[in-house]
């Protein structure tokens, strides 16, 4: 999200299902100074409105047929960048200090019909 910022945006808006991981980012945005309006909710039930959407699509490797599926005929997958993820333990459940794992970047656009659709 901050990198959203760092570009100039005007208003950042960040939305996740999980309520620790929205207070949790909350935090950390408060922390590095960076402005945004977080909100608990499920993506499919928000529907603002933006000139950029960055979404946290990384996905474990190996999920492009899935992506896709959901995506349907709203959108398209432009690029995938498979990269490693380090993820440091934040809940009791995670058994390892620092867990590397294979992710993918997905870079989604959404269809001309989708667009008019939604103005």
């Amino acid at each position: 999200m901050w990198g959203a910022a760092l570009l100039g945006a005007e208003k950042v808006i960040g939305v996740d299902v999980d309520p620790v991981s929205v207070e949790i980012a909350r935090r950390n945005s408060k922390r590095l100074g960076v402005e945004v309006e977080w909100i608990v909710s499920p993506i499919e039930e928000y529907f603002g409105k933006g000139d950029t959407v960055l979404q946290n699509s990384l996905h474990k490797a190996g999920n492009r047929n899935f992506i896709e599926g959901k995506i349907g005929s709203k959108g398209k997958v432009l690029n995938v960048i498979p990269m490693m993820f380090q993820m440091r333990r934040v809940f009791p459940f995670h058994r390892e200090e620092i867990h590397e794992f294979p992710v993918e970047l997905y870079v989604i656009r959404r269809t001309r019909d989708e667009e008019k659709r939604r103005s």
